[in-house]
């Protein structure tokens, strides 16, 4: 199947050089081709394009010295591996949201209910930090998970690992009733604070007035 290079501007700060010069390499396989057809997957008016028409002639003669030049101007970027304590930190800051819990995300091509591509992206993180068969951080974590969730999961697992797997498999029908019953608790709590807020403003109000009364009835002449 044909795959479309998007051009190259030289600036784009989302784009790789050099997966770039990979895909324009694995498209176009002669190297005469790859010299003429070269400029054309360059934006016009860029960066790119204005380094290639100042290459000096002897430069492009050949796919090669025109690579060898690309690489110059583009130089290989390497990645740094992270640290273990680095991939401890992200791990405490990837949190859950409430009100993600029940949705859906796009992710790996596919639509996937939410905590399971966030345990997805957690089992990366554990798996950088070392902790698989650990239970370091994990009632933390457990802790500041979404009501609904932290109920099926609390006390159930050792391992990172295990916890993972654990909301990765979760039954779908016990989370949705689990979600209800938070959310009837949850009005249950609200219908309270409502009575108890109308309670102090009877009171507040009834204190009032009879204040008011007792004022009215010192100022009475004897």
């Amino acid at each position: 199947m044909q795959t479309t290079i998007p051009f190259f501007t030289g600036t784009d700060i989302d784009t790789n050089a050099h997966a770039f010069l990979k895909m324009f390499c694995r498209e176009v396989t002669d190297n005469e081709l790859r010299l003429k057809q070269f400029v054309h997957y360059l934006r016009a008016g860029s960066i790119a394009e204005e380094w290639f028409l100042g290459l000096p002639e002897e430069a492009t003669r050949s796919w090669r010295s025109v690579a060898a030049e690309f690489k110059k101007r583009w130089p290989v970027i390497h990645e740094v591996k992270k640290t273990e304590w680095e991939y401890e930190e992200e791990l405490l800051e990837m949190k859950l949201p409430d009100e993600s819990v029940g949705k859906w995300e796009w992710f790996a091509g596919r639509e996937v209910r939410t905590h399971i591509v966030w345990a997805y992206r957690m089992q990366v993180l554990v798996k950088g930090a070392g902790l698989e068969d650990c239970g370091a951080y994990l009632k933390r974590v457990i802790r500041e998970l979404p009501a609904p969730l932290r109920e099926l999961v609390r006390w159930k697992y050792s391992t990172w690992r295990e916890f993972l797997e654990g909301v990765i498999l979760l039954d779908p029908a016990a989370l949705r009733d689990e979600m209800e019953k938070v959310k009837e608790e949850q009005a249950q709590e609200q219908a309270q604070e409502q009575a108890q807020e109308q309670a102090r403003a009877y009171i507040t109000s009834e204190i009032g007035r009879r204040l008011a009364e007792l004022e009215l009835q010192l100022k009475r002449p004897v």
